[in-house]
């Protein structure tokens, strides 16, 4: 990653940013509180024999560790796990909400207890349809429309993107006009005609038209995300800890940072049973 190895110069050197790294990721598998968290690495083995830890962590070491780290540290990390599968993308964009609260809203009507805005942290989301990676996140309020945040997302990630697919939220000139001047394919969805066909929507319109089906052959792949974050929540939970919104941006960081490494170690795991190394005579 480039980074240094501990936060700050006036650490006391016992946990390194990528034991804490590694502490984030077991908290999210092993769906364990802070408090839990302690009590998992007291009974396990592996502090002993893998990390080569003299001492048990306090449970708010981890959730300090969380608040302090940089988020180009983040997004850095996610680009490095994703170099070791491929190089190429074929990226499909979405965006999901996560709860901020515990509460159900069926149990907060029970109560008499109304919300004026709506209490969810949206996730806009590049996912490689290939590897099953999530190669860049952003968290947004709940409140903002997704769109104008893609552009930027797409600026972050450091490969060869070849191919885009989104949903009608995501038509616009700007979008369509940066995806051709990177080289990309965008496989967006017009609105229709009832808005002014500028010149790059107006292909997208054309070629929608008169290729139904090899448009239909590359926008199938577009669910692909949907799956992904159903897959997020039902092994991770769909709620997102913190009262401000920095550390809530954090924490849905680590959750997809967890769901990136269990779908790298099960790929890792299929490889291996796919090409078994050969034993020497």
């Amino acid at each position: 990653m480039r980074v240094p190895l501990y936060l700050s110069k006036f650490s006391n050197h016992l946990y390194s940013v990528p034991t804490h790294l590694l502490f984030l990721a077991v908290r999210e598998l092993e769906k364990e509180t802070w408090r839990g968290l302690h009590d998992r690495l007291d009974d396990s083995k592996a502090i002993d024999e893998v990390l080569h830890l003299e001492t048990i962590p306090h449970f708010t070491t981890p959730q300090k560790f969380l608040q302090r780290i940089p988020h180009r540290w983040l997004a850095r990390l996610l680009h490095l796990l994703t170099s070791l599968l491929t190089s190429r993308l074929y990226l499909a964009a979405d965006a999901s909400g996560f709860s901020l609260r515990s509460a159900s809203v069926h149990y907060l009507e029970r109560l008499g207890e109304h919300t004026a805005v709506r209490q969810v942290l949206k996730s806009l989301d590049l996912v490689d349809v290939r590897t099953g990676l999530i190669v860049a996140t952003r968290a947004l309020p709940g409140h903002r429309h997704e769109a104008p945040h893609l552009v930027p997302l797409l600026r972050q990630v450091p490969f060869d993107v070849r191919e885009l697919y989104a949903d009608k939220g995501f038509d616009s000139e700007a979008i369509h006009t940066y995806l051709q001047c990177r080289g990309t394919d965008g496989y967006i969805p017009t609105r229709g005609t009832d808005r002014p066909m500028t010149f790059y929507r107006r292909r997208v319109w054309i070629y929608q038209r008169t290729r139904p089906k090899e448009w239909d052959r590359h926008y199938h792949r577009r669910p692909f995300v949907e799956s992904t974050y159903h897959a997020i929540k039902t092994r991770f939970g769909e709620r997102i800890e913190g009262r401000t919104r920095r550390y809530q941006e954090r924490y849905h960081w680590a959750k997809v940072w967890a769901y990136d490494l269990r779908v790298f170690a099960r790929r890792s795991e299929a490889a291996a049973s796919r090409y078994p190394p050969s034993s020497s005579a």
